[in-house]
């Protein structure tokens, strides 16, 4: 069987997507903990410069690095809503799909959690089934793990044992760096990282190209059944598999 792990990332790019329908299982790391780097709060969208900006659901600081993501509960003291609806309302109003993707996304801004994974989470879910990804997500708390802090390659093996995995996919990034491929090897886990060429589209605020920005980009540059077709397309033909030697 083949999985991947991810930590869940607000409204993530396209990559992410494609990963998680190149396998049976893919496993949201929702016990680890929030990095301040990570996109597991935020994500990237362009203003009408051009220019990269970050949208976020804030979440309550006090003692969060001793926290795992799960238990980071949403800081409403601001109003984050209003200021994340306004700013994608006016870097995003003139694309040509503002009025199919505009109800979408202030029926998500609007729900009501309690804790910033929740929000993550669904706009995952919300995402997957736009895009007809029939792989089936778990959540690592939700997995029979042992009680111990496993990191990284360790965490990697525990999960793969629990769902009886024997292929493991990684991104390409940073897991190059630090996944330990022969801890994996050794305990039966093959590994395959990814390898995605995004194919460019027209972006309203940008002449060139942006990559990696959050998929509600391009939502609002090729609608929804664009944004089927294009995952399609990408999906199909613009990735590949390697091993760390190659």
């Amino acid at each position: 069987m083949n999985i991947a792990i991810h930590q869940p990332h607000l409204f993530p790019w396209l990559g992410y997507f494609i990963k998680m329908a190149l396998v049976e299982k893919f496993v949201l790391l929702d016990n680890v903990q929030l990095t301040d780097s990570s996109y597991m709060h935020r994500n990237r969208l362009l203003d009408c410069n051009g220019k990269i900006k970050y949208f976020s659901i804030p979440f309550v600081k006090k003692d969060y690095l001793q926290k795992k993501f799960s238990e980071l509960e949403v800081n409403n003291n601001v109003d984050w809503r209003t200021r994340n609806l306004n700013f994608i309302k006016e870097n995003y109003k003139k694309t040509l799909y503002f009025s199919e993707v505009w109800p979408f996304v202030v029926m998500f801004f609007n729900k009501k959690f309690s804790f910033v994974y929740e929000y993550s989470i669904q706009s995952i879910i919300d995402i997957k089934n736009l895009l007809e990804i029939p792989t089936n997500l778990i959540l690592q708390s939700s997995l029979n793990l042992p009680l111990k802090d496993s990191h990284k390659s360790n965490l990697i093996v525990e999960i793969c044992r629990e769902l009886n995995a024997t292929n493991y996919y990684s991104g390409s990034g940073g897991s190059l760096d630090y996944l330990d491929t022969k801890l994996l090897k050794n305990n039966n886990i093959n590994v395959a990282f990814i390898k995605t060429d995004l194919i460019p589209y027209n972006q309203n605020n940008s002449l060139e190209f942006v990559p990696g920005l959050s998929i509600l980009d391009l939502l609002f540059n090729v609608g929804f059944e664009g944004a089927k077709f294009f995952f399609l397309q990408v999906s199909m033909n613009n990735f590949s598999l390697f091993n760390k030697n190659e």
